[in-house]
């Protein structure tokens, strides 16, 4: 936003810093500390203590956070898995500038980034990436008939700036989602400056219209149909686990990411804790170990197949529980254990 005004300043007034544009810096950033404050509160109140941000608890730099123990338990007291963490670790920072290996591999990653976001745009709308680069032949343009509006300039700027400070991290299409809305409303802007230079003629506008909107429709419809029902099952499964009055700290057969998202999800609306495991890997007896340590009151096994619920219900595992919750719901066997 600062540079924004700042650069609509200088067409303005042809200077960059001006009292009026100080005001409206003044503003915006005003707007957004108080914005931000109540998230800032709200952290102090449940982790006694300030912070600005979070801490990525789940990297591989470090042995504190890659332990070879099987379970990494939740760290606050009233915290229902590690995900939940977000507190500071006492730990040396990095940077892309710490060595020359971690400045080519930000490189790297600002690369990858770049190339995904191209991609992000094309998942938007086909004419998405068409209407950026003829509104940038139109800046170009000796005669700026593109900007005759300042708010054309806002919009333009604000679209370029927004993607840079993801290039340093990570693309995903839901960071850019006010991209799209932005582009959608230049790709108006600039309907109507072609037209007004007679480079098309006006009763080409509305087939132009519904073709770019269209174009712009297909995105949203299709995260709608891949997200329909999405989660359904975790609801109920949480449902079945909450009528066998089965919650306190658990512990779940984790071999993928998906089995990982259920499981903190799982002991959010049961209001579990969550102890893992953290690695993959694992053995039956460092399973056993786990439960004893960490006094673990249910084992959560999640099978695919009836050839793995039935190797399961063989194991050492099953033999040890109390009590075995077989059927509490499809592709989910429930141990209890009495610690």
């Amino acid at each position: 936003m600062p540079l924004v005004i700042l650069l609509l300043e200088k067409r303005k007034t042809n200077k960059y810093l001006t009292s009026h544009s100080a005001r409206k810096i003044t503003t915006a950033v005003s707007v957004l500390i108080l914005t931000i404050l109540f998230w800032i509160v709200a952290l102090n109140l449940k982790y006694d203590h300030f912070i600005l941000g979070q801490k990525n608890i789940t990297g591989t730099l470090t042995e504190v956070y890659n332990p070879s123990k099987v379970l990494i338990y939740p760290p606050p007291v009233d915290s229902y898995a590690i995900f939940d963490d977000i507190s500071y670790w006492n730990l040396p920072d990095i940077t892309p500038f710490t060595n020359l290996n971690l400045f080519v591999i930000q490189l790297k990653i600002i690369i990858f980034n770049f190339i995904n976001l191209i991609g992000a745009f094309n998942e938007f709308s086909l004419a998405f990436s068409i209407i950026i680069l003829i509104s940038l032949i139109l800046i170009l343009n000796k005669k700026k008939v593109f900007f005759q509006e300042k708010n054309d300039l806002f919009l333009f700027s604000f679209i370029a700036i927004w993607p840079c400070g993801y290039l340093l991290f990570s693309i995903q299409s839901r960071f850019l989602w006010i991209m799209d809305l932005g582009v959608l409303a230049l790709a108006g802007i600039l309907l109507s400056e072609l037209i007004k230079t007679n480079f098309i003629k006006r009763k080409l506008l509305f087939p132009f219209c519904f073709a770019i909107i269209g174009s712009f429709y297909i995105y949203p419809v299709v995260q709608l149909k891949n997200q329909y029902g999405d989660g359904k099952d975790i609801f109920e499964m949480a449902a079945a686990l909450k009528k066998e009055h089965i919650n306190g700290r658990i512990l779940t057969s984790i071999q993928s990411d998906a089995d990982y998202s259920k499981s903190i999800k799982i002991s959010y609306l049961t209001q579990s804790k969550f102890y893992g495991p953290y690695i993959r890997n694992y053995s039956t007896s460092q399973i056993l170990k786990a439960i004893n340590d960490y006094q673990i009151n249910y084992y959560i096994f999640y099978y695919y197949s009836s050839d793995q619920k039935e190797a399961f219900l063989k194991s050492n595992l099953v033999s040890s529980a109390e009590k075995v919750y077989g059927n509490i719901y499809p592709g989910v066997i429930v141990l209890f254990f009495d610690k």
